[in-house]
């Protein structure tokens, strides 16, 4: 199937050509003007009268194109194939997926999935954690310094676990082990 021109050209071509000047003329006038504020709306105008130029070009040439498969082909299982494999690729869906290759530190692609976590490896190893960063001694000792408490660290207390069993809601823990279970064998 060859590639016709979607659009009309012409039109298009001094719909691109307006919306530049109009971009052109917003960006002379001054910040908070309202001189800006009206030229904003017209430059808007202008992109969104280019956008539905396009759209409309678009649909009329999907249009006309599945109008000549119904001619071509019929109403058969062909045409359908045909008009679909069109839309696809007019729409840009279903592309080819790329290979995922990395490249390597000589610029050849890696092949396998070891090279690939080689180079991911050398990657993070060097550029994100590798990285020194410098700071200020000064500046670390101006942070005054809070007192340690030595008791966060020990196990919570019978009393402790009752209280937040008490404050724990109802059938909200991910496991089989609900709060409403633990709730019946706190005694």
């Amino acid at each position: 199937m060859s590639c016709k021109i979607w659009y009309d050209a012409d039109k298009l071509q001094t719909l691109i050509l307006h919306k530049n000047k109009m971009e052109k003329v917003l960006q002379a006038q001054p910040d908070r003007s309202q001189a800006r504020a009206q030229a904003h709306d017209v430059c808007k105008e202008a992109r969104r009268a280019l956008q539905r130029a396009i759209d409309e070009a678009k649909e009329s040439w999907l249009q006309l194109r599945c109008d000549e498969l119904t001619k071509k082909k019929g109403n058969s299982k062909n045409a359908w194939k045909a008009a679909t494999d069109l839309l696809a690729g007019f729409t840009g869906h279903h592309k080819k997926a790329t290979s995922g290759h990395l490249r390597k530190d000589d610029g050849s692609l890696t092949s396998t999935d070891e090279e690939k976590n080689e180079v991911n490896a050398g990657y993070f190893g060097k550029e994100i954690f590798g990285r020194e960063s410098e700071y200020e001694q000064e500046a670390v000792d101006s942070i005054d310094q809070r007192e340690t408490r030595d008791d966060l660290g020990h196990c919570p207390t019978f009393e402790e676990f009752i209280q937040a069993l008490e404050r724990a809601k109802k059938d909200k823990s991910p496991g089989p082990i609900t709060a409403s279970r633990l709730k019946c064998t706190k005694d």
